[in-house]
Formats: C-alpha cells, structure tokens, sequence
C-alpha cells in the first residue's frame, strides 16, 4: 500500500513541477507552399480511352523509329551504291585475291 501511494505521490510531484517550470518549444517553420496532392476520379469509359491513346502512341512511336532505321540503312545502301559505281575503276584496282582454306580456289572479296 505504501508503493502505490508513492508512486501517485511522485506522479502528482512530477506533473506540478512540469507545470511550475517554464519549458520553451518552438514550432518548426513550415514551408512557404505545402505540397497539394489532387485525387481525380476518372471513369472507366475515360480510363478506356486513355488506355487505347496510350497504346496507339506507344505502337506509334515504334513505328517512326523502325522508319527511321530502315530510311538510313536505305539511305547508306544508296550511297554505297553509287560510290561503287562512280569508283568502279579505283575500286577494282585495289581488290587482290584472297586465299581461303574452306575453297580450293580463290575469291575476290566484293566481286559480283
């Protein structure tokens, strides 16, 4: 009995010295904008659509880049086309046979 009369007495000691003694907080500042989240509900007939547009720009943008990469492999083929026909003279000068093991005979490297 007498414990828990003196564990009330040192409960009620502490809470008037808490309020006796003057303890000093200071609030953090806040920021000057606060962050605003927006929740919009979006129904499914807007989500269906929002659906197919972003699948119709994904294909899309696929496409323009296998375009891009077929119009410059075109593009080099055509210039190496007509490289070797303007330089045809130069170009055969310059070719040597080449001996391989897997033929008996010999090939020129870029003959037709």
């Amino acid at each position: 009995m007498a414990i828990t009369s003196l564990s009330r007495f040192a409960a009620i000691t502490l809470i008037a010295a808490g309020t006796l003694l003057p303890l000093h907080s200071q609030a953090e500042n806040l920021p000057e904008k606060m962050e605003v989240i927006t929740v919009t509900y979006v129904g499914s007939v807007n989500y269906a659509l929002y659906q197919q547009f972003a699948e119709t720009m994904g294909e899309f943008h696929f496409e323009l880049l296998a375009d891009i990469h077929d119009t410059a492999k075109n593009s080099s083929r055509q210039m190496a086309s007509e490289f070797f026909d303007t330089y045809q003279p130069l170009v055969a000068d310059n070719q040597q046979p080449v001996e391989t093991t897997a033929y008996n005979n010999t090939h020129v490297w870029g003959s037709k």
